[in-house]
């Protein structure tokens, strides 16, 4: 589908104009299953597939909560905060913020000050004293409370997320984290991949005779898009795997010292490379009471909300996808700032007791038990020999002894697990962890994925990239090494935006016209 065009149908903020993104764009919407099972789920989310699941998975929770979630949030027993927690304004992790800019922070006390403030700006009480907290029309704000025990800072509420269901293939691991999500419309969480190579299941909670915007008619020719009976909350717009370099620019980010991302409402035509070249996105639409929605690690995301809401959600770290842990610790190194590493991977996947003693033996017991001639086993054996390949790979990762790591490594060469772990196998996940492959030359020169893996200075497709107001603008794409690097010149000497634009514009029609006459 063409995105542009479908996010037409949905009821997008003023912050997040359709109007503004590209044509270029292409997009798939993520599978709905009304009912699911693990061989299915596993075929879509070892492809980095998102998936809406079936609503059973959700129903307790949204049993628990009651019908409406404004009044199970603002309940008089858990509606204040021990303590002032950190909301976030719209804007806050977009291009050319910093993360730590309390411009993009707002000091909330209770959950009435989130909700019902958007349209027309509140002076909320601060319980407890005389004084109140002025939330202004304009500051639209985002809460994510997670969960802790300590009840001197955090309320002491039902945590709602403990009672999603999840495929039992995922219960493989630990939960990490639960939370609480309050948003109003026009809240946006940029491009980001979530904490630790986790799965996150979320899900919109019910609301009773809500007044929501709603999505067009036109919506109902996209299957799957939206369920015209409930309220839209939350927009997931997400990139396909290894598509992060795409979308996040942090080598640019480590130079400038604020955040450098694609900003696709804000992204005309003329900035971006051939339609053909760009990743094609997913997208997906969270329902208040509907079906949850399961992300896939590493798969990097946006959220806009829709219409203001609550959300809760669990985050799952699964032995299955070890692979994953593996990549975002790799990726984590270059980062300025580190993001939560969970327990369970610094210190549990680092107790050798647990390694050796519970997880290797579980992982090599549940793949001898495999029929490989069976589609959906073996693809089960493709998730264990990717952990286990991980755990062989990564000493700093996972402590084990040499004696054990070479054990480990030894069997792994040897039948049935070569069966599968193929030196084309390993070659896919040693790319997938080597999380720059994508940089020809930083800031400069971007590999287009599928098509250059190998690093070849020719035959591959590359596009030059330079930055204005910290947004990458992609010139033509180009099999040619040295001329993507020309591009890359020319465009860097045209120092203003509108400059850039005209020339950009000029550059690509040019290439058009050649086309034309070729063809």
């Amino acid at each position: 589908h063409n995105l542009r065009e479908v996010l037409s149908t949905l009821p997008m903020p003023p912050n997040c104009p359709w109007q503004g993104v590209s044509a270029k764009w292409r997009c798939i919407i993520v599978p709905r299953l009304e009912s699911d099972n693990d061989a299915t789920l596993m075929k879509y989310f070892s492809s980095g597939v998102p998936c809406k699941l079936s609503q059973e998975r959700s129903a307790p929770a949204h049993a628990a909560c009651g019908p409406d979630a404004f009044d199970f949030i603002t309940d008089p027993r858990w509606n204040s905060f021990p303590k002032p927690k950190i909301a976030f304004k719209a804007g806050w992790a977009g291009p050319g913020t910093e993360m730590e800019d309390n411009n993009y922070h707002a000091l909330v006390t209770t959950f009435s000050q989130i909700i019902h403030t958007n349209e027309r700006g509140a002076d909320v009480p601060i319980e407890g004293t005389n004084e109140t907290s002025r939330v202004e029309p304009d500051e639209v704000l985002n809460l994510q409370l997670f969960h802790r025990r300590d009840n001197t800072s955090h309320p002491s509420m039902p945590q709602l997320s403990q009672e999603l269901l999840w495929p039992e293939f995922l219960m493989d691991g630990a939960a990490c984290d639960d939370a609480t999500r309050v948003s109003q419309r026009g809240a946006v969480t940029w491009w980001h991949l979530d904490d630790s190579g986790e799965f996150v299941m979320q899900t919109g909670l019910p609301i009773k005779n809500p007044l929501w915007e709603k999505a067009s008619e036109k919506a109902s020719l996209y299957q799957g898009l939206v369920d015209p009976t409930r309220c839209p909350t939350k927009l997931f717009i997400y990139g396909p795997p290894d598509s992060y370099d795409w979308l996040v620019h942090d080598d640019e980010a480590d130079v400038c010292g604020k955040l450098v991302a694609l900003n696709i409402f804000q992204c005309p035509d003329d900035n971006l490379p051939d339609a053909e070249d760009l990743p094609i996105l997913r997208i997906a639409v969270l329902e208040a009471g509907g079906m949850p929605l399961v992300s896939p690690p590493n798969i990097p995301h946006a959220v806009i909300t829709l219409n203001e809401c609550v959300m809760v959600e669990q985050r799952r770290v699964c032995n299955l996808f070890l692979d994953e842990v593996s990549y975002l610790l790799q990726k984590v190194k270059y980062w300025r700032l580190t993001p939560i590493i969970y327990d369970y991977i610094g210190v549990t996947l680092s107790d050798e007791n647990v390694l050796c003693g519970e997880l290797l033996p579980s992982l090599v017991s549940q793949f001898h038990r495999l029929d490989l001639s069976n589609d959906d086993d073996k693809r089960m054996g493709e998730r264990i020999c990717a952990s286990l390949y991980a755990l062989a790979s990564f000493p700093a990762h996972y402590l084990m002894p040499d004696s054990s790591r070479s054990s480990l490594k030894s069997t792994l060469s040897g039948a049935p697990f070569n069966k599968i772990l193929t030196p084309s196998f390993k070659l896919k996940l040693d790319l997938h962890w080597a999380v720059r492959r994508f940089w020809k030359k930083a800031g400069c020169v971007l590999s287009v994925e599928g098509t250059n893996t190998e690093l070849v200075e020719d035959g591959g497709h590359m596009v030059s990239v330079v930055y204005r107001d910290f947004q990458p603008i992609f010139g033509p794409s180009r099999s040619n090494l040295a001329q993507c690097q020309a591009d890359y010149h020319q465009m860097d000497s045209h120092k203003t935006l509108p400059e850039l634009s005209a020339f950009l514009k000029s550059l690509k029609s040019k290439d058009t016209d050649l086309l034309d006459e070729l063809f």
